[in-house]
């Protein structure tokens, strides 16, 4: 809490590095060497007006190991992080300024002070999700074929635990009422599991959907208006809240996103399918829409 600006931390669970850890203040990516569980450790990222893209700290540091070092790096940012000018006070300037290999010796004499050097994960900490186990009365009803065909394309995957799969949900600004994510909530219980997960670009992912209840799922997602196909798709485009909500904003990025995705599925509605190019928009040049790692990147100025 007393620390001079935000710290952001993120985790990837392959290779991929979907949580983007490049431009964290610190990103793990998961590795096994020599049949140890460790990660992959990245330093100093972070967007904004100045982006820096992160350093590699380690290509493998023991899973026992990150929280003692998160903790090292932590008391570095705190002692020797920018105090009075708000937009220098973030890891990547203090890098930036001192170079990796100084702060990696500040690290460790951090380190060497802890009192815990090292934090066993258990891994049964968390409980299981707890599934459904509903077992649809009547087949579903679905209006549109093609349209359903469409979604289950692009909005659905197979999970590596054999018989379940996971649906994404394309949530417009991910904005949700509160009176829409209630019964958003009972739809995931009756249909899934007792869990769901919040994704990088504004969406949801439902977990443990059992194959013969992914047409009633899509039948009740589509009732509330959240069975819109082309999950993460040039169609599924990520936004700040521009000047809708934010004194920095200089644009209205929220209705710029929602505009440009009508005229996506409308004049050209192959695009749902094509995931390799992402549009981002920011209403500003801060980045909060995180324009700087997109394919098409748009950010507000005058």
């Amino acid at each position: 809490q007393e620390m001079g600006r935000k710290f952001k931390i993120s985790f990837s669970a392959s290779d991929e590095d979907t949580a983007y850890s490049f431009i964290h203040d610190l990103g793990f990516i998961p590795r096994i060497v020599d049949g140890k569980r460790g990660f992959k450790v990245l330093i100093g990222g972070g967007l904004g007006a100045n982006p820096y893209l992160a350093l590699p700290a380690f290509d493998f540091l023991e899973e026992d190991q990150i929280i003692p070092f998160t903790e090292g790096v932590l008391r570095v940012f705190d002692r020797y992080g920018e105090r009075n000018r708000r937009m220098k006070a973030r890891m990547k300037f203090l890098l930036d300024d001192i170079g990796l290999e100084e702060m990696m010796r500040l690290v460790k004499e951090e380190w060497n002070a802890l009192a815990v050097k090292s934090y066993k994960f258990d891994l049964d900490a968390l409980p299981a999700p707890k599934l459904s186990d509903l077992v649809p009365e009547s087949p579903a009803v679905i209006a549109n074929e093609k349209r359903y065909q469409q979604w289950f394309d692009t909005n659905v995957i197979k999970q590596k635990q054999s018989g379940y799969y996971g649906v994404y949900v394309k949530l417009p600004l991910g904005n949700l009422s509160s009176r829409k994510a209630r019964k958003f909530v009972d739809i995931v219980d009756k249909y899934a599991s007792d869990e769901l997960r919040v994704t990088v670009n504004q969406g949801y992912l439902i977990r443990f959907v059992r194959e013969d209840v992914i047409k009633h799922l899509y039948v009740a997602l589509d009732e509330l208006a959240l069975a819109e196909p082309g999950f993460d798709s040039v169609g599924d485009i990520t936004a700040c809240p521009g000047t809708e909500s934010c004194n920095l904003g200089i644009s209205d990025s929220t209705q710029v996103s929602l505009a440009l995705e009508k005229v996506i599925k409308e004049e050209y509605p192959e695009l749902i399918y094509n995931q390799d190019i992402k549009i981002k928009i920011s209403g500003c040049p801060n980045s909060c829409g995180q324009h700087g790692i997109a394919s098409i990147g748009l950010h507000g100025s005058t």
